[in-house]
């Protein structure tokens, strides 16, 4: 005999969470009258903090609501063009833009600094290009010459300034190599 459960459907991102084989599908879930909407998705294998909005039959809830039997849920990441400001958000710090960007070989990674509250993107179905795309969307704030000689950059999320290991780098590591073998001494 099944237990009695509900159909979930995860849209976008949150399916980087699932084998490849349930991706995009709903997928039936087990619920008991202890569960909440967080515990089916958590069981599911998404963190509840990648959630910006829960449905419930068509119907916003939060976390805490308890589905029954027969009960659709659908899950949704941050929304980025469509306001759902009347609705019930349960992500309290949208994540805007992913802060690191992953192609299919570290899957698996960005699944663990997800769970870690790590802002990963990962576009399993991504081109070498399109990825490039995506990583060197700064390039337009850089000059010619840096654009040749380095392909490594990270923004600052205070200044919003763009950083990269310059010529000096080497001497810098250079001389935390020498502290570090001082202080081992």
């Amino acid at each position: 005999m099944t237990a009695p459960g509900i159909e979930l459907r995860l849209y976008a991102e949150l399916n980087d969470f699932l084998p490849p084989q349930d991706r995009q599908d709903a997928l039936w879930r087990p619920v008991r009258p202890h569960q909440t909407v967080k515990d089916i998705v958590e069981a599911a294998g998404v963190p509840h903090t990648e959630i910006d909005l829960l449905l419930v039959n068509g119907e916003s809830v939060g976390f805490e609501h308890h589905p029954r039997p027969g009960d659709r849920l659908a899950a949704y990441p941050m929304f980025e063009s469509l306001d759902i400001s009347g609705l019930t958000r349960v992500r309290p710090h949208p994540l805007r833009e992913p802060r690191m960007l992953v192609d299919v070989n570290l899957g698996g990674l960005a699944r663990l600094l997800r769970l870690m509250g790590q802002d990963v993107r990962c576009d399993f179905d991504a081109t070498d290009a399109r990825l490039a795309e995506i990583s060197d969307e700064i390039v337009h704030e850089l000059s010619p010459g840096t654009r040749e000689n380095y392909d490594t950059f990270r923004r600052c999320t205070g200044c919003g300034r763009i950083y990269w290991a310059g010529a000096h780098q080497r001497r810098l590591d250079d001389l935390v190599t020498q502290i570090l073998a001082a202080v081992r001494r």
